[in-house]
């Protein structure tokens, strides 16, 4: 069972740079499990809650967790709109940029912008 991944693309760089920023956040790092229920709607919601506030989330996939390894990490990808930031054995770090901070990183260099033009 393949399932496609998600349209957000990172360069290996960019990968390299988001995983070893979540490992510097340590234990500040909300890290989440997906157990023997597997993916359900309430893991996706609560990842989305998480993505939306910080744009990373740490998840350990039990071993019990129905499916392969790689096909539930495909699934939460497709599921969460995130790309795998990096990856150590059954320990996953998701990214999805938070609209909320996109739309104030516009804002701001519109601002920015703007004062640009006035000097």
């Amino acid at each position: 069972m393949m399932i496609e991944s998600s349209a957000l693309k990172l360069s290996v760089k960019e990968k390299k740079k988001l995983a070893s920023y979540a490992h510097s956040l340590g234990d500040k790092l909300k890290c989440q499990l997906v157990g023997k229920s597997g993916v359900t709607d309430s893991v996706v919601f609560s990842f989305l809650e998480t993505l939306k506030k910080n744009e990373l989330v740490k998840v350990k996939i039990h071993k019990t967790c129905p499916g392969e390894l790689e096909d539930v990490i495909l699934h939460l990808e497709k599921a969460t709109g995130s790309v795998v930031a990096g990856q150590i054995a059954r320990t996953v770090i998701l990214y999805r940029p938070s609209p909320t901070k996109l739309k104030a990183e516009e804002k701001n260099k519109g601002n920015t912008d703007d004062v640009g033009e006035l000097q």
